[in-house]
């Protein structure tokens, strides 16, 4: 079995509230799991900055390939929504 690890920080463009940030991590949670079957969480130790927050997704896969070919997908379709810059992008695959 592998386990793939994603995490990454959002700069959230129009995010100038609290309430604007969580809307846009409820959002982007609201469209990975389903989409992709994997588990998503916001990581960020200090909610209080309006603008950024750190998202760790995980997924788990029999094959190496496929959870590293997930963890591509998930990346791609982050990216192209928008309304956010990616930055500290770091991807792990472990085998258990």
């Amino acid at each position: 079995m592998f386990i793939g690890i994603l995490k990454f920080t959002l700069i959230i463009e129009d995010a100038f509230n609290l309430k604007a940030r969580r809307n846009v991590i409820r959002s982007l949670k609201g469209r990975l799991r389903p989409r992709f079957n994997a588990a998503v969480a916001e990581l960020s130790q200090n909610a209080t900055i309006y603008n950024s927050a750190q998202i760790g997704i995980v997924v788990i896969s029999g094959q190496q390939k496929h959870a590293d070919e997930q963890l591509q997908q998930i990346l791609s379709f982050v990216d192209k929504l928008g309304g956010f810059i990616l930055e500290d992008v770091k991807e792990e695959i472990l085998s258990v």
